[in-house]
């Protein structure tokens, strides 16, 4: 995984029960992207195979990055 600066505003969303990242280890990806970072509950890992469906959330946090 590139740990370098990510040059633009940049939001890393994670889960508290993810089996492939830790939140220590998403934390330190955060940190070395300069992303923010949102810990969600018990979300497992969030991708498109999480049966997230039309994810609401994740369409509010993909509008605040096109507002900045």
């Amino acid at each position: 995984m590139p740990l370098e600066r990510i040059p633009f505003k940049t939001i890393t969303v994670t889960s508290t029960d993810d089996f492939y990242v830790t939140p220590e280890r998403a934390r330190f990806f955060a940190n070395a992207w300069k992303s923010e970072l949102i810990t969600l509950e018990n979300a497992g890992h969030i991708n498109a195979l999480s049966s997230l469906g039309e994810w609401s959330f994740g369409l509010e946090l993909l509008q605040k990055l096109d507002q900045q």
